[in-house]
């Protein structure tokens, strides 16, 4: 099984930034390909460990001000949590000024701000694989045992655990399991598990559909869901 993590996708450290080449390579893309022309005047920002908007704002507020942000999946966010951030600047001279901040420091921790170059990033489930909802866990169960659970109904890609996003992070007992294949019988054996005990607590699996899960018969979700997962009992995608 490989253990998924997320992984900041742009550089540790920013490059040397030269506004006339940017802008003549940013004018190719768009007359040649538009839709994958990025943003004008962006820069990816790393290195918060958690940060509001209004606090994002105020770091910026001497270049003149950012004029939209958001994640790296194109959601705007009211708080960022230890995630890379998008910000866009409406002139190129706000733009070099936020550049030049590279480095600054930000409540005792260094702040990444370099020029983006990386289109959106997108949450696709993985190719030729099908899930299920795991929820009412132990809090002490680990990712492994989880794997060893599910193995028998079938090959395990990866154990995907939701977790708090306060600091230290906590495992919120429920996760999403992903198996090899597309024929439905590892989910249909996984489903048998429903109300199985394990650690003095009955599980809870259903169907993972999107953002949908649709639970065994006689099933029922540890508490209700919320999207996007911000209920102890909602999907962890």
């Amino acid at each position: 099984m490989h253990k998924e993590k997320q992984v900041d996708e742009q550089p540790e450290e920013a490059e040397e930034f030269n506004l006339e080449e940017f802008n003549k390579r940013q004018k190719v893309v768009e007359e040649e390909a538009p839709q994958a022309a990025l943003p004008l005047r962006q820069v990816f920002v790393t290195g918060f460990r958690k940060v509001t908007e209004e606090q994002l704002r105020e770091f910026f507020v001497s270049c003149g001000g950012v004029t939209s942000h958001y994640n790296k999946f194109g959601k705007v966010q009211k708080v960022y949590n230890r995630e890379p951030i998008l910000c866009t600047f409406k002139k190129d001279k706000a733009l070099q000024k936020a550049l030049s901040m590279n480095g600054s420091e930000y409540q005792g921790r260094k702040i990444v701000v370099g020029l983006n170059v990386k289109p959106l990033a997108t949450k696709q489930q993985a190719e030729g694989s099908e899930r299920v909802f795991v929820g009412n866990l132990p809090l002490d169960i680990t990712p492994e045992k989880v794997e060893q659970m599910f193995s028998k109904c079938g090959e395990v890609l990866f154990v995907r655990f939701a977790m708090s996003e306060d600091e230290p992070k906590q495992f919120r007992g429920f996760c999403v399991v992903t198996f090899k294949g597309t024929t439905g019988v590892p989910v249909e054996k996984a489903l048998e598990l429903n109300d199985a005990e394990v650690g003095g607590r009955e599980l809870k699996v259903g169907r993972a559909e999107g953002k949908k899960t649709n639970y065994a018969k006689g099933g029922r979700p540890p508490m209700k869901e919320k999207e996007d997962g911000d209920g102890e009992g909602g999907e962890g995608g």
